[in-house]
C-alpha cells in the first residue's frame, strides 16, 4: 500500500513538472515571437521579464522536487510552504511585471512570503519537540504552535498597511506581548524536552533528512532570518514613533504693550 502511494505521488510530481515545462515553453515562444515580429519596446521587456521569472521559479521547483527523495511534500510544513510560495510568486511577480500590481503590493507580497516561511519553520520546530507518550510536552508544543500562529496573524495587518501611523500604541504592545509569550513558551518547551530526553534517551528516533533538503532549509532559513531581523527593527521603530507623546506646537507671540503717548507741554 505504501509503495502504491509513493508511486502515485511520484506520478503527480511528474505531471506537475510537465505542466510547468509546458507553460515555460509557451511563455518562451510568445517572447521570441514578440521579439522577432515587433520592436524592442516595453511590451517586449515585460515578456522577457515574465519568461525569466518563470525560468527561475521552475528551477527552484525542480530543485525542491529533486531533493524530496522521501516524498515529504504535503507532509513537511516547511517544504510545502516554500513550494507554495514559489508557485504563488510566479503569478504575483508576473502581475507586477505587467503593471497590474504596484511595487508596494509586490513588496507586501514578498513580506508575507517571508512571514509564512518563518512561521512554518517555527511551527515545525515546536512540533518536533514532542516525545511519544509525554502529554506535558505535547500540550506545550501545541500551545507554542498556537501562540506562533496568533503572533503571525497579528503582524499581518502591519505588513499589508502601508502607513504604520494608522495603528495605535496598544496594537504594538499586544504584538510585542505575543512575541514574548511565543518565544518564552518555545524555549521552555525545548528545555523540558532536553530534560525528558536525559531521562529517556531512547524515546526519539528520527531519520535524517536528505542532503538536498537540508541545503534548501539552510539557504531559505538564512534569508528568512535576515528578513525577520529587518522587520523586527522596522516594527520597533514604528512602535517607538507611535508611542511617543504628541508634541504640542506652540506659536510664539510677541507681547503687546499698550503705551499712552503724552505730548510734552
Amino acid at each position: 500500500m505504501e509503495v502504491d502511494q509513493k508511486a502515485k505521488f511520484s506520478k503527480l510530481k511528474s505531471s506537475f513538472l510537465y505542466v510547468l515545462v509546458g507553460g515555460l515553453i509557451i511563455s518562451a515562444l510568445i517572447s521570441v515571437s514578440a521579439i522577432l515580429i515587433g520592436e524592442f519596446n516595453e511590451v517586449i521587456q515585460r515578456a522577457l521579464g515574465t519568461t525569466i521569472t518563470l525560468v527561475i521559479s521552475s528551477l527552484i521547483v525542480l530543485a525542491i522536487m529533486s531533493a524530496d527523495k522521501h516524498n515529504t511534500l504535503g507532509k513537511s510544513i516547511i517544504l510545502t510552504t516554500i513550494l507554495g510560495v514559489v508557485i504563488v510568486n510566479m503569478l504575483i511577480s508576473s502581475l507586477g511585471i505587467w503593471g497590474i500590481l504596484s511595487g508596494d503590493a509586490l513588496l507586501n507580497a514578498y513580506s508575507v512570503y517571508m512571514l509564512l516561511i518563518g512561521t512554518a519553520f517555527a511551527v515545525t520546530g515546536a512540533l518536533r519537540l514532542q516525545i511519544a507518550g509525554n502529554k506535558t510536552l505535547t500540550a506545550l508544543s501545541y500551545a507554542s504552535v498556537g501562540f506562533v500562529a496568533v503572533f503571525s496573524l497579528s503582524v499581518l495587518p502591519w505588513i499589508l498597511v502601508d502607513d504604520s501611523s494608522n495603528f495605535v500604541a496598544l496594537y504594538y504592545r499586544v504584538v510585542a506581548a505575543l512575541s514574548i509569550l511565543a518565544s518564552t513558551l518555545f524555549v521552555v518547551t525545548a528545555i523540558i524536552q532536553r530534560v525528558a530526553l536525559g531521562q529517556q534517551p531512547t524515546k526519539v528516533k528520527k531519520a535524517p533528512a536528505p542532503g538536498g533538503i537540508v541545503a534548501i532549509y539552510v539557504v531559505t532559513g538564512v534569508i528568512v532570518l535576515w528578513v525577520w531581523l529587518g522587520g523586527f527593527v522596522s516594527f520597533t521603530s514604528s512602535a517607538a514613533r507611535v508611542d511617543q507623546p504628541a508634541q504640542t506646537e506652540y506659536e510664539y507671540q510677541e507681547p503687546k504693550y499698550e503705551t499712552e503717548y503724552t505730548p510734552n507741554r
